[in-house]
Formats: structure tokens, C-alpha cells, sequence
């Protein structure tokens, strides 16, 4: 029991003195980019989602959501457990999105008057913990500091990407929450496409666009 607490606080200060050292001198954005190994080596692999949740997930929509389309959708994948509205919505889409799916199913980052909003906060969905994240604007240390800040959860939804490279910043503070809480999955917008991929920890990655169903297990 004492080798167990002694080993709990080495690690705690050693996740002490790399977050320190992440707020160094945060103007200098390339150091960001080679932090992958260190935090696995920091914090270990991710560990399995501990039950299978259904997301129904829009994003980046922009008053342009066709009706006949998403209400098809919506029908095929009906075996969803939350439908999350993750950013740019338009108020038109909203009304069409009402008409197909249930309000005590459905959640949004902006801000809707009968709309669940829970923008920087921890749902859970089917026993899971989800967060979801709309967009917003960070300095890198300011990113570091609010995603720190945030409760645990098994899943990630966040408009904005996390740090990618210097031209397309994202914000760092994701990347340091993912491999700091072992997140088996990271769903995010503002990119336009589809697309799957796989973290050096072994979170999956998803980018969403318009509409898409999403089963995690």
C-alpha cells in the first residue's frame, strides 16, 4: 500500500513538472509539435471504452442542411443514443433537425431555446462520460489550462482539432487532455471532411462533417 501512494505522487509530480514545462516559453509553437512519445511514455496507452454508446453528430452545417436527405438519414440510423449539434449550425438546420429527432436525445454546444445546451461540460450517454466542447478561441497556454481543468471522459467531441502543425494551429490543450486521460475516442469538426485515424496512444480520431452516425465500441 505504501509502494502504491509512493508511486501515485512520483507520478503526479512528474505530470507536475511536464505541464510546467509545456507553459515555458509557449511563444516557441514547434516544441509542440514532438510531444506524442513523451506524453505516452508519461501517461500509457488508452484503455478500452468501457460500454458501446451510438452518436448521431452534425457539424458544420452552415444553413445548409437538405431535409430530405438528413430525414432519410436520421430514420436509417434511428438506433442512436444522443444527437449532438457540435458547431456552425444554422437556425434553419435546427428546424429541420426538430422535426426528426427526439428533444431528450438531442444536445448542442450553441446556445438554442429548448435545446440542451452543454457546451464544456460532461454528459453521460448510455453510461459513458462524453465531453463536448464547442468552439473557441485559446492561446496555446490557455488551452493547456482549460482542458485541464475539465472532468475525465471516455469520449471527446470538440468543434476545434487539436494541435496539428504551426499554419493550422489547433489547441494543444486537447492533445495534452487526450493522452493525459487515456481517451479511447476524439470526435471533432471545423475540417470539412470525413476522415479516421489513430493517435500514437491509441485514440481514434474522427473528423465529422454535416451529418454522420458513429458507433463506438
Amino acid at each position: 500500500m505504501f509502494e502504491f501512494f509512493k508511486k501515485n505522487k512520483e507520478l503526479k509530480a512528474k505530470i507536475s513538472d511536464y505541464k510546467s514545462s509545456l507553459l515555458i516559453n509557449t511563444e516557441d509553437k514547434s516544441k509542440f509539435l514532438d510531444q506524442d512519445q513523451p506524453m505516452l511514455d508519461l501517461f500509457g496507452d488508452v484503455k478500452k471504452i468501457s460500454k458501446k454508446i451510438n452518436l448521431l453528430v452534425l457539424c458544420d452545417t452552415n444553413g445548409n442542411l437538405d431535409e430530405l436527405s438528413f430525414a432519410d438519414y436520421a430514420y436509417r440510423y434511428k438506433n442512436f443514443d444522443a444527437c449532438i449539434l457540435l458547431g456552425n449550425i444554422g437556425l434553419k438546420d435546427v428546424e429541420v433537425v426538430k422535426k426528426y429527432i427526439s428533444n431528450n436525445k438531442l444536445y448542442s454546444t450553441q446556445v438554442y431555446d429548448d435545446i440542451k445546451n452543454i457546451d464544456g461540460s460532461v454528459i453521460k450517454v448510455n453510461g459513458v462520460n462524453v465531453l463536448i466542447v464547442g468552439k473557441r478561441q485559446f492561446t496555446i497556454e490557455e488551452s493547456i489550462n482549460y482542458y485541464d481543468s475539465l472532468p475525465k471522459a471516455e469520449v471527446v467531441l470538440s468543434y476545434d482539432n487539436m494541435y496539428v502543425n504551426k499554419k493550422k494551429q489547433g489547441f494543444f490543450g486537447i492533445n495534452y487532455y487526450l493522452y493525459k486521460n487515456k481517451v479511447p475516442y476524439f470526435i471533432h469538426g471545423n475540417i470539412f471532411t470525413h476522415y479516421k485515424d489513430t493517435m500514437l496512444n491509441g485514440t481514434t480520431m474522427i473528423g465529422t462533417f454535416e451529418f454522420e452516425y458513429l458507433e463506438l465500441e
